[in-house]
């Protein structure tokens, strides 16, 4: 792809200074774009294999901070949110997992607000979540956390929450991969 897009530039440019400006400028612009469609397939394709015949379960932290539905955000900021390593906590008993609750959601309440605001007032449902499965793809995961547009994704088996799967955790995998030139 990237021969024939290299081909499409000097093709356009040796049109260009022979007189035909916008027939070679055009041929040009054309390699450009096949330039970049090739190398993005050649990116996804390199990701693809880096993250081949793995899966969920590899990377999921399993020590998902558990959150009461009635904890007021200026407590979950306070005793969560501060003082632990983590940007989204589970809502909901040992029991019974309610859904999730973000540092974006917690952001999105005015600060004057958070002591009056309690985490079930903010938190996503279960139901509304994507969820994965331990033994589902990495790449799969990936696509869903793009397409979605979210930082983390459940990782349930069996209706029951196992783990989480963050992009944090998930880049660092790749980036480890990478610079270890694993295949």
């Amino acid at each position: 792809g990237q021969a024939l897009a290299y081909a499409f530039i000097m093709l356009g440019m040796m049109r260009a200074f022979s007189g035909d400006w916008v027939g070679g400028l055009w041929l040009a612009f054309i390699g450009l774009f096949l330039d970049g469609a090739a190398r993005s397939a050649a990116m996804q394709l390199t990701l693809r294999h880096l993250l081949e015949g793995h899966e969920a379960a590899e990377i999921m932290s399993s020590d998902c901070p558990l959150v009461p539905p009635q904890l007021t955000l200026d407590l979950l900021v306070e005793h969560y949110i501060m003082t632990q390593n983590h940007r989204c906590y589970v809502v909901g008993t040992p029991d019974r997992v309610l859904g999730l609750v973000t540092v974006h959601q917690v952001q999105g309440v005015p600060r004057g607000k958070w002591p009056t605001t309690r985490v079930e007032d903010v938190f996503v449902p279960l139901e509304r979540l994507r969820k994965v499965e331990p033994h589902t793809p990495l790449y799969q995961v990936l696509q869903e956390m793009t397409e979605q547009g979210v930082n983390q994704l459940p990782v349930m088996d069996n209706g029951e929450l196992v783990g989480m799967v963050t992009r944090d955790r998930l880049l660092t995998f790749i980036r480890n991969r990478s610079t270890l030139g694993l295949p």
